[in-house]
């Protein structure tokens, strides 16, 4: 429970800092502890301890400044792999999970979206926008596209399937009748036969 309680303490601070410019951030944040900048956004980096389990975790907080408008734009929060349970339960707490990683904040109009690479564990908070939300549809239309071919295929492949064990029924039958012709007519013979004996 401490470690929600904090995550979430944490959290608000961050979602206050979206959309505040870059003096605005570090006079709430403070100091940072590293500043970059490339041709998008200026980067400030902020150290910060998590509990996670009683245990004390490092944490990196980085607050990307857009260059065109000059505001945070978002903010991603990384730390220790072991720490994604309770950024999971963070997530779960405070929005509504959307796909396997992401997850959005309708109140606030946010989004979550959840990133491993095997040692460390990221999550990355910004404002829902209509290039995000285009990009998202667009990515979602696509995978719906490529299950509608899919499921076309299997469709196919079912229907061809189904049309060779309709053949071979149908061969098996016209096998079985001419067996059965063929039993008839020895049946017949056999009954000749007998008659020409008994007589």
């Amino acid at each position: 429970m401490r470690t929600i309680i904090v995550f979430l303490f944490i959290a608000n601070i961050s979602f206050a800092q979206l959309g505040l410019k870059e003096a605005e951030v570090i006079k709430l944040q403070g100091k940072y502890w590293k500043r970059e900048a490339d041709e998008n956004y200026i980067n400030l980096y902020y150290k910060s301890v998590i509990i996670h389990d009683g245990e004390k975790i490092s944490e990196v907080i980085l607050y990307k400044i857009d260059n065109e408008t000059k505001i945070c734009a978002f903010v991603v929060y990384s730390a220790p792999l072991k720490a994604i349970d309770s950024y999971t339960k963070l997530l779960n707490s405070m929005s509504v999970q959307e796909y396997e990683d992401y997850w959005t904040d309708y109140k606030n109009n946010s989004y979550y979206k959840l990133y491993t690479n095997g040692e460390f564990v990221s999550i990355e908070h910004g404002y829902i926008n209509s290039s995000s939300q285009t990009t998202n549809c667009e990515t979602e239309k696509e995978k719906l596209v490529t299950q509608i071919q899919s499921l076309k295929k299997n469709n196919e492949d079912l229907q061809e399937a189904l049309k060779k064990i309709t053949n071979e029924s149908n061969k098996t039958v016209q096998n079985l009748e001419k067996a059965l012709k063929e039993l008839e007519k020895r049946d017949l013979k056999i009954e000749q036969l007998e008659k020409v004996i008994k007589k």
